[in-house]
């Protein structure tokens, strides 16, 4: 993993990961809030075994 590293006046160190982080599956999902899935949509069908 690449970080970005910054030095505060103070003398901090501070490491950035250097690339922004993926949502997690919770946060995406969070994200579709507001979406609607027609009550008269086709039935997905029956499970399959694999």
């Amino acid at each position: 993993m690449q970080f970005q590293v910054s030095l505060t006046p103070s003398g901090t160190l501070i490491l950035r990961p250097a690339h922004a982080r993926q949502k997690s599956l919770v946060e995406y999902l969070h994200g579709l809030e507001g979406l609607e899935l027609s009550p008269n949509r086709e039935p997905l069908g029956p499970p399959i075994d694999l």
